[in-house]
């Protein structure tokens, strides 16, 4: 039932807001030929046309390997670790798992006002230096409730950026293909991030919880250099 709640969200969402001019006239400019061809149903060759749009491409794609990394190794080890270092219950993990989400989804909601106020560059580049810093603040954490309130922030900054990613793809390709760019950044992207959690467990088997740590901040460090290393969002007429 809490289920719903988000799908009727998005349905009223769906309504209310209308589609962009620049879709609209794709939309007739499709209707008006006689018939599709088959790069216009499947452009996946249109996203590596040029150098700049290859590396456009790949570089989104291992941003979204980190971000997905990084929640899939907030989400699974994180938890376990900290019951080891605090020597909490299992029963009360469920507690500072909700409040990571809780953390996450506010966090989301204010990516996406500094999105649309300031742009990527600088928006993406505040929550990525952010969630490298304050990784480190569970270090701090000395029962459960502190905990609680430091897992939130540290989802808020970690998997704020998320809302981002399909804004930005959807400004940086024509609207012929953004579907398609949106796909391959995401699905790509999550399933190269789904190699994270056995590097973190290899991690946690050989080192220290700091270790673990410092990976997490390198990647959102590395991911920070690959999003300033885009050409397309320096431009000043992308707007967002």
């Amino acid at each position: 039932m809490v289920g719903l709640f988000p799908v009727i969200l998005a349905f009223i969402a769906r309504i209310q807001l209308k589609d962009s001019d620049e879709f609209h006239a794709l939309q007739e400019q499709r209707q008006n030929q006689e018939k599709e061809t088959i790069k216009t149903k499947v452009p996946l060759l249109a996203l590596f046309q040029t150098p700049a749009m290859t590396w456009q491409t790949v570089a989104l794609t291992l941003m979204m390997m980190v971000h997905t990394g990084g929640y899939y190794g907030l989400m699974n080890w994180l938890p376990k670790i900290m019951q080891k270092q605090l020597g909490l219950s299992i029963s009360s993990s469920n507690l500072w798992m909700v409040a990571t989400i809780v953390g996450m989804s506010l966090g989301m909601y204010f990516f996406g006002h500094i999105l649309d106020k300031f742009g990527p560059r600088f928006s993406y580049t505040f929550f990525f230096i952010m969630a490298a810093i304050s990784l480190y603040t569970l270090l701090l954490a000395k029962n459960a409730w502190s905990l609680i309130l430091i897992m939130m922030v540290v989802g808020f900054f970690s998997n704020g950026m998320y809302g981002g990613y399909g804004v930005i793809v959807s400004r940086l390709y024509p609207a012929e293909y953004r579907v398609t760019a949106n796909s391959v950044v995401s699905s790509v992207g999550k399933v190269l991030g789904g190699f994270f959690p056995p590097i973190i467990g290899l991690l946690m088997d050989k080192y220290s919880l700091a270790a673990v740590m410092i990976f997490f901040s390198l990647i959102y460090l590395f991911a920070l250099v690959i999003m300033l290393l885009i050409p397309a969002l320096k431009k000043t007429n992308v707007e967002f």
